[in-house]
C-alpha cells in the first residue's frame, strides 16, 4: 500500500514546490518596446508567451524575443530586464528593416528563356504586419507555339484584421499569352480570390502553429482572334488552405518546419462552366548543422493532383525555376506531380552570402501515365544572398546539371517565390 502511495505523494510534493516557487518569483510589472518607429506594439504583443502580472521566467522571455524576431520584420531583436523591488520591467528593442521595396525582376538561362519585369513589395503596412505585393512581368518561354506573354499580379495580406485570430487575404491576376500555332490567337486568363483566415497560435505566439483559410475563387479563360481555339469559360470555386508553421528566423537563415495543404473545388452544377478540383501539399524543413553559424540543411516535398475534365492544359509543370532547375522550363507537364529537394548552405565571406549545394528529384505526368517511373534528377551549385535590411528577400544565382539529360544551365531565381 505504501509503495502505491509513494508516487502520488511525490507528485503532490513537486506540485506544491512548483506553486511556492511561482509565488515567490518576481512578477512582470511592465512590457515596453523601443526602436519600433513603424511597428505597432500590438503587432509584437500578440507574439509574447506571457503578459503583465505573470511570473518572470527567463526562458519564456527569450522564447518571446525569438517569436518577435520570427515575424521577419526586424534585423535584430534584444530584450532588457530591469529588476525592481516590486518585480521586473521588460524592454524589447527592435531594429526595423526597410519595409518598402521596389526592384526589377530579371531572370534568364542558357537556353534563351528570359523574363523582364518589376515588383513592388510594401511590408508591415500601418505597422500591423500587413503586406502589399504588385508584380508586372513579360516572359519569353522560347516555346515554338507562343509569343512573349504579359502578366500582372496583386495581393494583399492582412493577418488579425478582424480580431485576435481572424484575418483576410486577397489576390488578383491577369495574363495574356499570344499563340502562333496551330492558330493565331490571344489567350487571356483572369483570377481573383478572397480568403478569410483563422490562426490558432502555438505556445502563446499568434503567428505560429495551425491556421485555416477559406474563401471564394473566381477564374475566367477567354480566347480572342480565332474561332477554332477553345475557351474554357468561367470557374467559381471554393478554396481552402490548412497551414502549420513552426519556423524560426535567425536573420540570415531559418530553422523549423512548415506544412501547407490547399484544396480547390468547382462544380458545373453550381455556376461554373466546368467541374474541377485541385489539391496541393508542401512540406519544408530546415535545421542547423555543424558549429558554423547559419550553416543549414534544408529539405522538402511538394505534391499536386488535379482533376479537370474540360481543359487539356497541364495543371503542373517542372523544369527551370519551378523545380528541377537543370532542365528546360516546362520539360515535364501533367495533372499530378511530385518534387523533393535537399539543400546544404554555408556562409561564404559574409553571413548574408551563402554557398549552396542542392539536389532535386521529381516528375509530372498525366492520368494514365506512371508517375513513379524513372525520376528526373537535377544537381545545382550556387550563391544565395539574403540582405538583413529587406523583408523576405533572397536571390540565388548558380549552375544546374540535369542527370537525365546533357549539358548544364545557369539559373537565377528568388527561392520560395517561384
Amino acid at each position: 500500500m505504501k509503495r502505491r502511495l509513494a508516487p502520488w505523494l511525490l507528485m503532490l510534493c513537486l506540485a506544491w514546490i512548483s506553486e511556492i516557487a511561482a509565488a515567490s518569483a518576481p512578477k512582470v510589472l511592465a512590457i515596453r518596446f523601443a526602436g519600433n518607429h513603424t511597428t505597432r506594439p500590438s503587432t509584437m504583443l500578440r507574439e509574447l508567451t506571457f503578459g503583465v502580472g505573470d511570473a518572470y521566467d527567463a526562458e519564456r522571455v527569450e522564447a518571446s524575443r525569438q517569436a518577435i524576431q520570427d515575424l521577419g520584420l526586424f534585423r535584430a531583436v534584444t530584450v532588457r530586464a530591469e529588476t525592481l523591488e516590486e518585480g521586473v520591467d521588460l524592454t524589447f528593442t527592435v531594429a526595423e528593416k526597410w519595409y518598402l521595396q521596389a526592384y526589377p525582376r530579371l531572370s534568364a538561362n542558357s537556353d534563351g528563356q528570359n523574363s523582364l519585369g518589376a515588383e513592388l513589395r510594401w511590408n508591415n503596412l500601418w505597422g500591423l504586419n500587413h503586406s502589399l505585393r504588385l508584380l508586372g512581368r513579360s516572359r519569353d518561354s522560347r516555346d515554338t507555339d507562343k509569343g512573349r506573354d504579359l502578366s500582372y499580379r496583386a495581393s494583399y495580406s492582412a493577418p488579425f484584421l478582424l480580431g485576435e485570430q481572424t484575418g483576410l487575404s486577397a489576390r488578383v491576376t491577369h495574363s495574356v499569352t499570344p499563340y502562333t500555332e496551330p492558330w493565331v490567337y490571344d489567350e487571356t486568363l483572369n483570377e481573383a480570390e478572397l480568403m478569410i483566415t483563422r490562426a490558432f497560435g502555438k505556445g502563446g505566439s499568434a503567428s505560429q502553429g495551425w491556421s485555416l483559410g477559406l474563401g471564394p475563387l473566381w477564374s475566367d479563360h477567354r480566347i480572342s482572334g480565332s474561332a477554332q481555339a477553345r475557351s474554357y469559360g468561367t470557374r467559381y470555386a471554393l478554396a481552402s488552405q490548412l497551414e502549420y508553421r513552426d519556423l524560426h528566423n535567425r536573420i540570415y537563415s531559418d530553422e523549423g518546419r512548415r506544412l501547407t495543404l490547399r484544396f480547390e473545388l468547382a462544380d458545373q452544377h453550381l455556376a461554373s462552366d466546368f467541374s474541377a478540383s485541385l489539391l496541393t501539399a508542401t512540406w519544408t524543413q530546415a535545421m542547423a548543422i555543424g558549429t558554423a553559424d547559419h550553416q543549414t540543411l534544408e529539405w522538402g516535398l511538394s505534391l499536386g493532383l488535379s482533376n479537370n475534365g474540360l481543359t487539356d492544359r497541364p495543371a503542373f509543370s517542372l523544369g527551370g525555376s519551378s523545380g528541377l532547375k537543370g532542365f528546360d522550363r516546362r520539360s515535364f507537364d501533367g495533372d499530378r506531380y511530385y518534387l523533393a529537394h535537399l539543400d546544404f548552405m554555408r556562409p561564404l565571406f559574409w553571413k548574408s552570402l551563402r554557398g549552396t549545394l542542392g539536389l532535386e528529384i521529381g516528375n509530372a505526368t498525366f492520368t494514365g501515365e506512371a508517375l513513379s517511373g524513372t525520376p528526373n534528377i537535377s544537381l545545382n551549385a550556387g550563391l544565395r544572398f539574403r540582405p538583413r535590411r529587406l523583408v523576405d528577400f533572397e536571390v540565388e544565382l548558380g549552375i544546374a546539371l540535369p542527370l537525365n539529360d546533357g549539358g548544364s544551365r545557369v539559373y537565377a531565381q528568388k527561392p520560395g517565390d517561384l
